[in-house]
């Protein structure tokens, strides 16, 4: 609910919020991610592919699972934040050309990548997330090349 105020508080500007990449992780066990983290890594897997599996297999190496379904050495953990700096959105990238969206500390979707495209039915958070991949590009390019949305 916090969060909802902190977009209002941005969409009461002149201009829309503007959104920015921060903090990029590439996890490579379930260690390093939070609760709620895993339970978005288990919910983006299964909108990835259908399976229902745990954090800890989409996250397996090679030799110690199914290659299909694990993400390991294919996945990005961004936050999403506003021109205050306050966290809004956790985004997930991974296989290449996929990826998920949350309301930050839920297992809440506001849009998936699918083929490199953004789905989302809110046009106004499409226009914002590319905007924040382009400026990703301009400030830092080797870290963009793991979001994976064609702008």
């Amino acid at each position: 609910m916090a969060n909802q105020s902190l977009e209002l508080e941005d969409s009461q500007e002149k201009d829309p919020p503007c959104l920015r990449f921060q903090n990029c992780r590439k996890p490579t066990s379930v260690d390093e991610l939070s609760s709620i983290e895993r339970a978005q890594l288990e919910k983006a897997g299964k909108l990835y592919d259908g399976e229902e599996l745990s954090a800890e297999a989409r996250l397996c190496t090679p030799n110690q699972g199914d290659e299909e379904t694990s993400f390991y050495g294919f996945i990005s953990l961004w936050d999403l934040v506003n021109k205050s700096g306050n966290v809004l959105y956790t985004a997930w990238f991974y296989k290449v050309d996929s990826g998920s969206i949350f309301s930050v500390g839920t297992t809440d979707i506001v849009a998936e990548i699918i083929q490199f495209g953004i789905e989302c039915d809110d046009d106004k958070f499409v226009q914002q997330l590319m905007g924040a991949v382009k400026l990703q590009a301009k400030e830092d390019s080797s870290l963009s090349k793991d979001i994976t949305i064609f702008c």
